[in-house]
């Protein structure tokens, strides 16, 4: 039987995303993150139930996953339920106006998604949300290739395309090692030991993600 936990005075800003009050230490509780920066919590949870009534969210322990754990008691709580809700959070509530090289490169990428148009702001918080249910890194920026690198584990890697609004995202292996898995997307060779394709649409990011698994993979075996 799963454990369960519940936050009161819970406020609705959006489908599926909630507002809260926790301390820093409250939400550590609930989960490990290399992300801690800003005044804003962050916590995505699996399915939670509302309680309007009570103003009360309650979801099981074993659904949740800490993004960020701020250094004020302001708790944003997303329903995995609502990708676009998810995304649009990433975007618009954590991003502050200014953010160094040394910020979490996740959000970072977001940032800078999001100022290219809200569209790919959309792509790159859906991408990313979908990466961390898997990988539990985070991107680090590289300011002269402009690439957003995996780390501790260099198994792929993104760069902003402003010109044609796309995502270039480079991969661990040879284009051989990806015949079986890349289905509608192509990929070609990129620096040496790594492949590169290209997003543009949601539709692509499930692709992508497969991709991005199967080079998790191929490292881990080499």
């Amino acid at each position: 039987m799963s454990l369960k936990a519940s936050v009161e005075g819970v406020r609705q800003i959006d489908t599926s995303v909630w507002r809260a009050e926790l301390n820093p230490s409250e939400v550590r509780r609930l989960g490990n993150t290399q992300s801690n920066w800003g005044h804003l919590s962050v916590l995505i949870v699996n399915n939670p139930t509302f309680l309007s009534e009570r103003a009360q969210l309650e979801f099981e322990l074993s659904g949740i996953k800490v993004l960020n754990v701020g250094n004020a008691s302001d708790v944003i709580i997303i329903s995995t339920s609502d990708e676009e809700s998810k995304a649009e959070l990433l975007t618009n509530e954590i991003c502050e106006p200014q953010i160094t090289i040394d910020a979490n490169g996740d959000i970072r990428f977001l940032k800078e998604l999001k100022e290219l148009s809200p569209f790919m702001g959309r792509i790159g918080g859906i991408l990313i949300q979908k990466i961390r249910r898997e990988f539990h890194g985070s991107l680090k920026y590289h300011e002269k290739s402009r690439m957003y690198v995996e780390s501790p584990v260099n198994f792929w890697a993104v760069r902003v395309q402003p010109r044609d609004k796309s995502l270039l995202i480079s991969i661990y292996g040879s284009p051989p090692d990806y015949t079986k898995v890349k289905e509608t997307i192509n990929v070609k060779r990129g620096r040496t030991g790594y492949s590169t394709f290209k997003i543009k649409t949601i539709e692509e990011i499930d692709t992508a993600i497969g991709i991005i698994r199967y080079a998790f993979n191929l490292k881990r075996r080499r």
